[in-house]
């Protein structure tokens, strides 16, 4: 029973691995969509990140329950369910795919943190940047400048007494 519980265990951390190496892809993608400031692709990547999350979630919640059952095999206080109790009796190849495995999520959820940071202060400079548009564009409108296609620049003029025609 043990043995199935922990390889059990491994396959829900093997799609644990999975899901935060997508969200890691997502979080580069996400990179280059905040330089090019596209917030129609924003969206569309908010999205997909949003489903990935709550696999992840789902995951995270199976390997807790699977920690428990373990902790009620092995007769451990599910508080005190640590990895070194999960290889304890373990065979050899078990405990190198565990080790592997823990190493893996580890490093891709540190590069998933990093990412993040990046992106947040991307996110910032993007809200600026389109804050210093706006503020650009009302300028420009309430003085009644209105750039063309072409990138001349048209007033509209208001015309006093002096300059109409009788």
């Amino acid at each position: 029973m043990v043995e199935e519980t922990r390889s059990d265990l491994l396959i829900i951390l093997k799609n644990l691995n999975k899901s935060y190496q997508k969200l890691l892809e997502l979080a580069y993608d996400k990179e280059e969509i905040l330089v090019a400031n596209d917030v129609e692709r924003l969206v569309e990547l908010n999205e997909k990140e949003e489903q990935v999350v709550e696999k992840i979630e789902d995951y995270d919640k199976k390997r807790e329950e699977k920690l428990t059952q373990l902790g009620r095999e092995l007769e451990i206080n599910s508080g005190n369910v640590k990895f070194s109790f999960i290889l304890e009796g373990m065979e050899e190849d078990f405990k190198i795919q565990f080790k592997e495995l823990r190493k893996e999520l580890l490093e891709v959820m540190d590069e998933l943190s990093e990412m993040n940071e990046r992106n947040a202060v991307l996110l910032k400079e993007a809200l600026h940047y389109n804050d210093f548009l706006y503020g650009l564009f009302d300028k420009l409108q309430k003085k009644g400048i209105i750039y063309q296609k072409n990138g001349i620049s048209t007033e509209n003029k208001k015309k006093n007494v002096l300059n109409g025609h009788i």
